[in-house]
């Protein structure tokens, strides 16, 4: 992921809406499980709210840090493998945004919501590297 950010950021630079990205570091299973895709998920669609944007981003570490521009990933395992440019830093009742504090605003709501699959970005992204 931290290899795709650049090309999916340049990709998308025309884009006149906010986008987010996520994955997780630890496979979510239909068992009780520590994966970190819910807080991510979760964590993505609350700093999608808030952000007037545009703006492409990644959220990772457990939902805590969302990262543009430079990402780099330091620990294959670890709940904070990765480590770049923050965007935001997000906590249960408040989201910092390039170090300016915002209260949650939990009442606004997205126009639409879209689902990209990550086989679609690694398509765009080979497309791009053969260009």
């Amino acid at each position: 992921m931290s290899s795709c950010l650049s090309a999916i950021r340049y990709m998308l630079k025309n884009l006149p809406s906010n986008v987010a990205i996520t994955g997780s570091q630890v496979p979510l299973s239909f068992q009780f499980s520590s994966s970190d895709v819910y807080p991510n998920v979760e964590n993505s669609i609350k700093l999608l709210t808030q952000l007037t944007g545009p703006e492409v981003f990644v959220v990772f570490n457990y939902g805590q840090a969302a990262f543009q521009d430079a990402l780099w990933k330091i620990d294959k395992w670890s709940p904070d493998a990765f480590t770049g440019e923050e965007l935001a830093k997000i906590s249960l009742d408040e989201i910092i945004i390039k170090g300016r504090a915002y209260p949650l605003n939990l009442t606004r709501k997205l126009d639409k919501l879209f689902h990209i699959r990550t086989e679609v970005l690694l398509t765009l992204f080979k497309l791009m590297m053969v260009c």
